[in-house]
């Protein structure tokens, strides 16, 4: 770090630039390569728009739906009392505008009536949209490091932020961080190999949901995405009408819990053959119509071969 004309030194040196659009630049000054990279596209454009003037006691806190058979989605999350956050997503060039009445169409293309009673009850500020083509993993672990420099966040691996779950990796990354210094000083190395592992549920959650659609199809995460994708769509379906599901799915989603968590009997039972009467209302806590699986065939009856 220059402070004026003086150079100071770090003990340690951890690396969170976001996207990493510079990095490279600077570690080649360095004389470090370029880490090996796992890439999957995305296509992905998300808008948001804030609402005022909904009431609370009038809609779900947290909802998300999805257009069977679309690469269209939507989430709305109720944030303060009498105002809430709707943002739309689109995949591989299924892109929502920011035009405000195109906007809403676009929303009323999903066909869900509590997107519909938010977007009648209020007063919409106005859209922002962001682009994100692709998600990135870097194999930071891999290099030979100087011992007091480690990569985190995105600058490791950027993910899908729809799925909302880059923060949480982040704050694994840095709750681990104390385990690996010793005496004041950071096991960079010991340190980089653990923020390797803690993007990989993630990392492989958001690669198959991608999968789904033919444009990622062939960088899916693991070499059984068929049935991957094939579970996933009976979880979406069974999340909407069983509470127990739908907690499961959002233990695993919040990296609260590994996937195997959906394996366990009474969960897959429940998964298999959902029981509409341990419903949710639809308009508390989440509302999942349907996994993204189901955009690119008819829903499957059995496993993929």
């Amino acid at each position: 770090v220059l402070l004026g004309d003086e150079a100071v030194l770090a003990d340690a040196v951890i690396v969170a630039t976001g996207r990493a659009k510079h990095l490279f630049k600077w570690f080649e000054a360095l004389g470090i390569p370029q880490p090996e990279e796992a890439r999957v596209p995305l296509g992905l454009c998300y808008a948001s728009c804030w609402y005022d003037g909904v009431q609370c006691n009038e809609i779900a806190r947290l909802s998300f739906c999805t257009r069977s058979k679309t690469k269209r989605h939507g989430i709305s999350i109720q944030s303060y009392p009498d105002r809430v956050h709707m943002c739309l997503i689109g995949y591989f060039g299924d892109h929502p505008p920011t035009d405000q009445a195109e906007y809403e169409a676009f929303a009323d293309s999903l066909e869900a009536p509590l997107f519909r009673d938010i977007m009648s009850a209020g007063t919409p500020e106005g859209v922002v949209r962001f682009t994100i083509p692709e998600q990135i993993r870097r194999s930071w672990h891999e290099l030979d490091l100087p011992t007091n420099l480690t990569v985190i966040g995105d600058a490791a691996c950027a993910l899908d932020p729809v799925f909302g779950q880059g923060i949480t990796v982040l704050g694994l990354q840095a709750l681990a961080l104390g385990d690996f210094v010793k005496d004041g000083v950071l096991d960079g190395r010991g340190y980089q190999q653990q923020i390797h592992a803690s993007s990989e549920e993630a990392w492989t959650i958001t690669g198959i949901e991608a999968a789904a659609y033919a444009e990622a199809r062939d960088h899916a995460p693991v070499p059984m995405a068929g049935f991957a994708r094939w579970v996933l769509h009976h979880v979406g379906r069974a999340s909407s009408v069983d509470r127990e599901v739908l907690l499961a799915l959002l233990d695993v989603m919040y990296l609260e819990a590994g996937a195997e968590t959906l394996f366990r009997p009474n969960i897959l039972a429940r998964i298999l053959w959902p029981r509409p009467g341990n419903s949710t209302d639809p308009r508390v806590a989440a509302a999942v119509s349907t996994s993204r699986a189901s955009e690119a065939a008819p829903e499957p009856e059995s496993p993929p071969a």
